[in-house]
């Protein structure tokens, strides 16, 4: 017995170890693997606390032959046991070789400074954390311990802050940030009787059982609650959760159109959104995208029928109500590069447009909608100007590079990872971060340097858009 309880056993023995329940876990998580396209080669961080679930995850995801470091945060919360916590989880990571990469925070500080709990405080400073190592480190991947018991309390929470669809579909096992949550199915209990049965020792964090924490409140205090309602409510309230999952999938898939080309002309008709089935519903699904907030689009909803000419800005758009039409329009000026991830282009058939890089505003992107005749037979272009097949185009965005992303050049085969074309090009380390043009989020151009082949002219090209690049002028 080692001071943290149970030995880690050997890594050959610890691979040894299998039982139905083992076998069970590891091949549902290797299934969430396929399904999420994650392949053995693939760099998956790992958070790890020390806790039972994120121990099981990072073993889990070794014993699979997965490609895995370890990412563990010290919140300076629990003075002696975030040391201890830390401690444990370097050692087991050095028994097995896995790179470990930890941070330390001042969260009490961090909330006070910022008017927010130490809960959202925590959150925020490991997100933007693990977002960060993501990039550095070119992860496909970031691997999250939550478990089907998370998940219903997150369901709950949300329904006592009024969230909304959304928020009652709770976590996802895979998001469009690359967040891998494939525990979401197994309950806190099976995974420690995973961990037993592998004859593995873990950290237990005593701050769980502190009620004055919204969620220990939800765990110890009104699940038990509803247990006496229905005793198998953490299993009716999964099968709701992957139920509310499908619903919000047919809703999205249904309003997909209307937002796409509302963002696309940069305007839609009063007709079709006083049409709709529930029209509040409708305006926050149209403006959600844009930053909007549920008070504004309120207020919106509520002057839709006698507030022509009226104007309204969120913090990266400004929407404009005419007499038969809502128009949308880009403030890049208003952007708060810190809070404010992307921007959305609406692309017009009759006009062209431009906007500030969000990240960069010494850049400004321009953009027109031109006949594919004009060019003639020769498509050779500055490298600040790229030119695309409209009909191939969805909704346009500008946003910050993302760890992993892909294109695919003219003149290579296959794909390349744009953090290996930035460094073949020798494009100096803090100039990496860069926004690039994309399509649905599918990046479709690495500004000034290439754009991605399958969005490109061919013979059957009708309509082009033209985009470019220039330096911003200050005038005075």
């Amino acid at each position: 017995m080692s001071r943290w309880g149970l030995s880690f056993c050997p890594i050959n023995m610890q691979q040894g170890i299998h039982t139905p329940h083992t076998e069970a876990i590891e091949k549902q998580i290797k299934k969430e693997l396929n399904q999420a396209g994650l392949r053995v080669q693939d760099l998956i961080i790992v958070g790890v606390s020390g806790g039972a679930d994120s121990v099981a995850l990072l073993l889990s995801l070794y014993r699979l032959g997965c490609l895995v470091e370890a990412a563990h945060c010290n919140f300076s919360l629990r003075p002696g046991d975030c040391e201890e916590d830390e401690v444990f989880v370097q050692k087991l990571c050095q028994d097995l070789d896995i790179p470990i990469r930890h941070i330390t925070f001042d969260t009490t500080s961090y909330a006070q400074k910022h008017g927010i709990s130490i809960e959202m405080s925590a959150r925020k400073l490991r997100y933007t954390w693990f977002e960060e190592l993501m990039q550095s480190r070119q992860a496909s991947a970031l691997a999250l311990a939550h478990h089907r018991d998370d998940n219903i309390e997150t369901l709950l929470l949300n329904l006592t802050a009024g969230t909304g669809l959304r928020g009652l579909t709770a976590m996802r096992t895979w998001s469009k940030q690359r967040i891998f949550r494939p525990l979401l199915h197994f309950s806190r209990k099976e995974i420690e009787e995973y961990l037993s049965d592998i004859d593995q020792d873990y950290r237990i964090d005593k701050s769980n059982t502190d009620t004055t924490y919204k969620r220990n409140f939800v765990r110890h205090r009104l699940i038990p609650l509803l247990k006496e309602i229905n005793p198998s409510v953490e299993k009716a309230i999964d099968r709701t959760i992957d139920n509310l999952q499908g619903v919000e999938d047919i809703f999205e898939e249904q309003l997909s159109e209307s937002v796409i080309r509302f963002y696309r002309e940069g305007k839609i008709s009063m007709e079709e959104v006083l049409s709709s089935a529930s029209v509040p519903t409708f305006l926050f699904e149209l403006l959600r995208p844009a930053h909007f907030s549920r008070v504004m689009i309120r207020d919106i909803y509520q002057r839709l029928s006698n507030s022509s000419g009226a104007v309204y800005d969120s913090p990266t758009h400004r929407l404009v109500r005419s007499t038969n039409s809502l128009h949308i329009y880009p403030l890049a000026s208003l952007l708060d590069q810190h809070d404010v991830k992307e921007i959305l282009i609406p692309i017009n058939n009759t006009e062209q447009g431009e906007c500030l890089f969000p990240h960069n505003k010494d850049l400004k992107l321009c953009w027109r909608i031109v006949d594919r005749q004009m060019f003639g037979a020769s498509l050779r272009l500055p490298l600040n100007m790229a030119l695309f097949d409209y009909n191939k185009l969805g909704q346009l965005s500008l946003r910050l590079k993302q760890a992993g992303e892909k294109i695919y050049p003219f003149g290579m085969k296959g794909s390349k990872k744009i953090s290996k074309l930035l460094i073949d090009c020798k494009y100096p380390l803090q100039e990496r971060d860069m926004d690039l043009l994309c399509s649905d989020n599918t990046p479709i151009w690495v500004p000034g340097l290439v754009a991605d082949r399958r969005f490109g002219v061919d013979a059957n090209t009708k309509c082009c858009l033209l985009c470019s690049i220039s330096k911003t002028t200050n005038e005075e």
